[in-house]
């Protein structure tokens, strides 16, 4: 009988060990992250939906973490030799802004950019294929605990980038207006 118990529990830990490696969170923010991320940037740059010569849309009222008040461009743009889809979101906060305001002086309120980058199919099934970064105005990267916020970039928490888009995104984590 307590053989019976011992190859039980040796079981439930053996299954219990796979499970936690199998929904062990993806590493982001590695090297090879931020040397893709500066080229994007770049790429953004270049069509103008980052930086200082960047088209201004009509902005809408966002919510955190975004900022108040925010721009979305959602189009395609090539990176590496690559022509895939892209959303923008340009966050802004500030007290008492609204997006008159905004779009009147676009870089009053400017705090960063929010990127998601359709990669290639089999990047990362689970965050729907899409490369994750958060600029700074400069292009730099955010960092979150110490790493850039770029690549699979998964929390495990329902705030972070994959967990609130799997939330309110739709199908393909597409969250192009304020929820």
């Amino acid at each position: 009988m307590w053989f019976v118990y011992g190859v039980v529990f040796a079981f439930m830990f053996v299954m219990s060990a796979a499970t936690a490696q199998s929904t062990k969170l993806p590493v982001y923010g590695t090297d090879v992250d931020v040397v893709f991320a500066k080229e994007l940037w770049r790429s953004l740059e270049r069509a103008r939906l980052v930086g200082p010569k960047r088209i201004s849309v009509w902005p809408s009222k966002g919510h955190e973490p975004h900022g108040n008040v925010h721009q979305i461009f959602a189009t395609t743009v090539i990176v590496n030799r690559r022509n895939a889809r892209v959303v923008v979101k340009a966050n802004h906060r500030g007290e008492k802004i609204n997006p008159a305001g905004v779009y009147a002086e676009p870089t009053r309120y400017l705090t960063g950019y929010a990127v998601m980058f359709k990669r290639r199919r089999g990047y990362h099934p689970p965050g729907k294929d899409w490369f994750w970064v958060v600029y700074n105005t400069d292009g730099s990267m955010r960092n979150f605990e110490g790493k850039p916020i770029a690549g699979r970039v998964d929390t495990g928490k329902e705030n972070g980038c994959i967990g609130c888009h799997r939330k309110w995104g739709g199908a393909d984590f597409e969250a192009l207006t304020p929820n």
